[in-house]
């Protein structure tokens, strides 16, 4: 996901050679990177609103699961109980990642099309994968900022794991607070980013570096972009 060369912070420091650190340098750092782990484990590496696994990538084809709201929209167009629609959703997701074994989930999709058994049917959509243009990854979401903190210094009850589409979203809908200090009791007012909605990232450029956002360096407020001062090490 990135074609940066992973630091130690102390490593990526002495390399800037005074010059201020962007925040996207901050997430390719091996302390970001053993943090992010962390957390993903934690939550056993799916996202921990819609539950999805991100994207697998066959023969440079991705697979994503199916969203809880494709899912609904898959049943309630089986509910419409014509035949029509009975075809369309044997054909409409025919296409799946072989090398997951989903000849069995297929057969179960059919099978519960054929007894009008929905049961069967809801059961098999927990474990389709269909193709997707943009891939599916997770991320570590940040539910609040303090200012100059780095990334993996955060209480790992702070940060929780988001797919790339959910904490897009989340920043889309939500105002993520930033705080002056530790205190937690100065609000900071920062402007988020015009570009990726406060996010820091560009979900149709996931392909390059991770679709971090340029315009704020995965920084996510324009105020903090450039921010973080280079520390001197003895």
């Amino acid at each position: 996901m990135t074609n940066y060369q992973r630091l130690s912070y102390e490593d990526l420091i002495l390399s800037k050679n005074g010059t201020k650190l962007f925040y996207i340098e901050l997430l390719n750092t091996i302390e970001w990177t053993q943090k992010r782990e962390i957390i993903i484990n934690r939550d056993a590496r799916k996202c921990t609103t819609c539950n999805r696994y991100p994207s697998i990538n066959n023969s440079g084809n991705y697979y994503k699961k199916l969203s809880e709201e494709d899912k609904a929209s898959l049943l309630a167009n089986y509910k419409l109980d014509t035949q029509k629609s009975k075809e369309q959703i044997l054909t409409s997701f025919s296409k799946v990642a072989p090398e997951r074994g989903l000849s069995a989930v297929e057969k179960l999709f059919k099978q519960g099309v054929e007894e009008d058994n929905l049961e069967k049917i809801a059961d098999s959509l927990d474990n389709w994968y269909v193709p997707c243009e943009i891939p599916l990854y997770l991320h570590v979401h940040h539910t609040y900022y303090i200012q100059n903190k780095l990334p993996w210094e955060y209480a790992n009850e702070s940060l929780i794991t988001k797919c790339s589409e959910c904490h897009t979203k989340i920043h889309k809908e939500e105002k993520i607070l930033v705080y002056r200090d530790e205190s937690k009791t100065h609000i900071m007012d920062f402007t988020p980013c015009t570009r990726c909605d406060g996010s820091g990232y560009l979900e149709q450029f996931s392909y390059y570096l991770g679709g971090v956002c340029f315009q704020c360096g995965g920084s996510k407020y324009m105020e903090l972009v450039g921010y973080y001062e280079t520390p001197k090490f003895k």
